[in-house]
């Protein structure tokens, strides 16, 4: 029979965690075969374990074969053999389910051989009292019944070997299901003789491991960061000793049930042209280099000193990185009056002296689209618990600045780190703590930041720089007139000014940036202009002379237009079309076009006030009509005036029948002649030099 080894005889060397929830796993080690070692895993691995699972050995032996536990649950799986374990309480339930088998009873050194026939009950009287014995019935091998006390039996041996099994089987079900409920076990069988090494990887669900970064800006101007790896052992074993790699990449992973035996079915194809595929939506960061050019200088032209008459002018120069300004206090929204007490060493320096002596045992790795952390140390994590694993402790290129949105905080800046990532790492999103002068100042979010690139991390609000915003609307007159679809569009331009007034109210330059949201359909006409450009800002940064006051105005100007609608002949705007009439257009065929249109209005507002007076003649002449039969009804019908009035008036409405008809016919021909008109299509220009 092959040697049984389980899993921890296989030492796990190797665990790589990923971004979307699984871990890869590799185990090596020598093992002598013929063997069979098993894997236990949980239901919710056991799919990813059968998809994954590589077994390889490297010295000439081959893996017969991977087996793993039926799908099947506990319940059913007992209910498959002869006899119930689990319905039994003690040996004498497990005998009165053993009807038939052969068995040998050992009584006083005495073996006794025979088939379970059942149990019996001895009743005896003893002082008064009733003592009662349960007694084994075996059907011996000499054709005779014979009752053995229970009490006297020291051993019970199972003679059937399928039997003996078989029990064995079921003992050894239940004792997995009380270890660890539906744990499921892989089988990796090597036949061959020896000595063999063999290595054993899959993938199974994990948690993601996660980033946290410490972010500590020095009195001597360094920006120095940290960043720490959390990793999380869920497993039921310990990691001990293992290789450790974090990789900031999210492969693409799916669970397809392949435990579960499957009956397959027929598909249901929908109807061709019914459905739809899902969205697919896809964005990148702008990037707009010559506005990164401009990055190191003041724009001037945008920024308006508003400081009193008499005021010592401000000075604006190129961004710089902050430092201490002549030794003083460096916190955000005031003055910090709190100095060095001769205590040692600052926080700041304990930290710039450890970065400057330390180094993270970690090698980096790039390929496409997957960057890797390879932790160059053995790791050791027990089950169930996590550890912090320093990942990356670098001084980088950090920036004090000021940044306004006004969507996110409309009176105060935040005070913020321009954090460009000069590790040559992919540093993973995570928490970021930021430490300045030597305490604890706020905490930001880092998104994933390829090498040199740029972010702005955002952890504390600047009330030091109250800003107040302004907004100016202007309308252009118009300057081009459309017609389509029975619709006249007047264009326009309207000029959108947003003012931004600013206080520094430190005693200590400052540089800000402001964000200003881009609209959809404008330009920015004003002489400022934005340092960078973001899928959903304009960035405009300049410096602060201490307490001056500032005004930055952003201008925009949009193509809009108001609307006629030229279809509609009784509510036409007649004093619109006149008032278009009198302006200076360039092509001359579009003023005869609008004349056009109101001559024609005209013709069809008179035929349509003919045709209303016609009806109220008519209308009028049957109420005559209708008088003059009840007074020739009432008078007799001898009475020739009424007689002559009836014939008139019946002629008359004859005769208004026929004029009214023609001009409903000359009504609904100029309709049509009027809709087929509006609906031509013109695009003319309005000259600037008027009529």
């Amino acid at each position: 029979m092959a040697q049984e080894i389980k899993s921890g005889a296989l030492k796990l060397s190797k665990v790589v965690l990923y971004k979307h929830g699984i871990g890869y796993f590799e185990r090596k080690g020598s093992v002598t075969g013929p063997t069979k070692i098993d894997l236990v895993c949980g239901p919710e691995e056991i799919d990813d374990m059968l998809k994954s699972l590589v077994a390889l050995t490297t010295s000439g032996g081959t893996i017969d074969a991977v087996t793993y536990d039926s799908s099947k649950t506990l319940a059913s799986r007992l209910a498959e053999f002869g006899f119930d374990l689990t319905k039994t309480e003690g040996l004498c339930g497990l005998l009165a389910q053993m009807k038939g088998i052969p068995v040998t009873v050992s009584v006083s050194g005495e073996s006794i051989s025979g088939r379970v026939l059942g149990l019996d009950t001895s009743e005896q009287v003893l002082r008064d009292a009733i003592a009662r014995e349960r007694l084994l019935t075996l059907y011996g091998v000499d054709s005779t019944f014979k009752r053995i006390p229970l009490s006297s039996i020291s051993s019970i041996k199972v003679d059937d070997e399928n039997m003996a099994i078989e029990m064995k089987q079921q003992l050894e079900l239940l004792f997995q299901n009380a270890k660890k409920k539906d744990r499921k076990a892989l089988s990796v069988t090597l036949s061959a003789e020896g000595e063999h090494d063999l290595f054993i990887a899959y993938s199974i669900p994990c948690p993601i491991w996660k980033t946290s970064y410490r972010l500590v800006m020095t009195a001597a101007g360094k920006t120095l960061l940290q960043g720490m790896a959390i990793v999380d052992n869920i497993q039921e074993e310990d990691w001990t000793e293992v290789q450790v790699v974090l990789v900031s990449a999210s492969p693409i992973s799916f669970i397809q049930p392949l435990y579960e035996p499957v009956q397959p079915t027929r598909r249901v194809i929908a109807a061709q042209g019914v459905t739809s595929s899902g969205p697919v939506t896809a964005e990148r960061a702008k990037m707009d280099t010559s506005a990164r050019q401009r990055l190191s200088t003041a724009m001037t032209g945008g920024l308006r000193d508003a400081s009193p008459p008499g005021a010592q002018p401000s000075s604006q120069g190129a961004l710089r990185p902050w430092g201490r300004a002549g030794g003083g206090g460096d916190s955000w929204g005031g003055d910090q009056s709190c100095k060095e007490e001769s205590y040692g060493a600052s926080f700041s320096e304990v930290v710039a002296d450890s970065f400057a002596s330390q180094d993270v045992s970690v090698e980096a790795s790039e390929s496409g689209e997957q960057f890797e952390y390879r932790i160059t140390k053995p790791v050791s994590v027990p089950r169930n618990s996590s550890a912090l694993l320093p990942i990356v402790q670098e001084s980088v290129e950090g920036e004090r600045i000021s940044l306004y949105n006004e969507g996110k905080n409309p009176k105060f800046p935040y005070a913020a780190v321009k954090f460009k990532n000069t590790t040559g790492l992919t540093l993973e999103s995570g928490p970021v703590t930021v430490m300045e002068s030597d305490a604890y100042a706020g905490e930001a979010l880092l998104d994933t930041i390829k090498p040199d690139d740029v972010r702005f991390l955002l952890y504390a609000v600047d009330q030091a720089l109250p800003i107040v915003t302004r907004i100016e609307q202007e309308n252009k007159p118009i300057w081009r007139v459309r017609s389509a679809g029975g619709v006249l569009y007047l264009d326009y331009k309207a000029i959108s000014t947003k003012n931004y007034q600013i206080d520094n109210l430190s005693d200590r330059k400052k540089t800000l940036y402001i964000e200003h949201p881009i609209t959809q359909g404008s330009k920015l006409t004003s002489e400022v202009k934005p340092t960078e450009t973001t899928d959903s800002y304009y960035r405009f940064a300049f410096e602060l002379e201490p307490k001056q006051p500032y005004e930055l105005s952003v201008s925009e100007e949009a193509d809009t237009y108001e609307y006629v609608w030229l279809t509609d002949v009784t509510n036409l705007a007649v004093d619109s079309i006149n008032w278009l009439c009198s302006q200076n257009f360039v092509d001359k065929k579009f003023l005869e076009f609008l004349n056009q249109i109101l001559d024609m209005r005209t013709q069809i507002i008179n035929l349509r006030t003919e045709i209303n007076n016609k009806k109220a003649l008519i209308e009028e002449c049957a109420k005559d009509q209708k008088r003059a039969r009840e007074n020739l009804q009432s008078l007799g019908t001898n009475n020739e005036r009424f007689r002559r009035l009836i014939d008139t008036s019946e002629d008359r409405i004859q005769d208004e029948r026929t004029e009214l008809a023609e001009l409903t016919i000359q009504l609904r021909q100029k309709e049509r002649e009027y809709e087929k008109l509006v609906e031509e299509s013109f695009v003319c220009d309005i000259s600037e030099s008027a009529n």
